[in-house]
């Protein structure tokens, strides 16, 4: 995904977001875009070179189990 539609779909988030929440966020694998509300009439923008992104839903490499996998496994 280029930059540009990032931008255009955390926008989108932004102006879409629920009453009370402050940030539109938009992802892929290598780059994070945020717009926070600010106390001015413009957003903050941050944009992130993803390394490790809590975000992002498989965050975990595949060689690692997720907590509730190591459970589920000393249950069986």
């Amino acid at each position: 995904m280029s930059l540009n539609s990032l931008m255009t779909k955390a926008i989108k988030a932004y102006e879409n977001r629920g009453a009370g929440l402050r940030h539109g966020i938009a992802l892929d694998k290598q780059v994070t875009i945020i717009l926070s509300q600010s106390d001015e009439e413009r957003p903050l923008c941050g944009i992130y070179f993803n390394l490790h992104s809590p975000y992002q839903k498989n965050a975990l490499p595949k060689t690692v189990k997720s907590f509730a996998e190591k459970l589920q496994k000393k249950e069986d």
